[in-house]
């Protein structure tokens, strides 16, 4: 009985955080659009802030795939309830290994804003991944990381370099930002 009561609050723990990752919303009594489901109190109390980023002051990585995973991804997406490696929100493994990561997001359609493409070689205007991480307004949903301050300009550019040192026919290989 012990073991089911943990295991009922583990689930509704990552239910609750999960609604965090999610692009729906609803509307409250007066008409109030609420933000991925939380309370009127809730909805105001994000909105006034973020989370503190996880990225040190002088961050620094290198234009490649598994630096971005490992200095960013990892840090600031791969939370369980979002694209780490206990929930993959939208098909994103964040965590993954580079071989993995490549596939999911190279050239690949978005599951969260049709048509779109997460990345498209060598345009990083184009991708998709860049529009969520680098927009306040995306095309579509939530500028990511959600609920955590927006990425700084030098993580920006780290996304930004590897996008943009792909080629179309290197990255269907999955050889470039390695």
């Amino acid at each position: 009985m012990i073991a089911f009561v943990a295991a009922r609050r583990a689930l509704l723990a990552a239910l609750a955080c999960c609604s965090s990752c999610s692009d729906v919303s609803r509307t409250a009594k007066d008409g109030a659009v609420l933000d991925a489901g939380r309370s009127p109190e809730a909805s105001a109390e994000a909105s006034s802030g973020y989370l503190p980023s996880q990225l040190p002051a002088n961050f620094h990585c290198d234009p490649t795939l598994e630096s971005l995973r490992d200095t960013i991804f990892v840090t600031s997406c791969g939370y369980d309830s979002c694209h780490g490696d206990n929930n993959f929100a939208y098909g994103l493994w964040l965590t993954a290994d580079v071989d993995r990561l490549t596939s999911e997001l190279v050239g690949a359609p978005s599951q969260s804003c049709k048509p779109e493409v997460l990345v498209v070689p060598g345009d990083s205007t184009r991708s998709f991944l860049y529009d969520k991480l680098s927009s306040p307004n995306p095309k579509c949903g939530h500028q990511m990381p959600y609920g955590i301050e927006p990425l700084p300009d030098s993580a920006l550019g780290c996304v930004r370099g590897w996008i943009e040192s792909l080629t179309a026919p290197l990255a269907d290989s999955g050889a470039p930002g390695r």
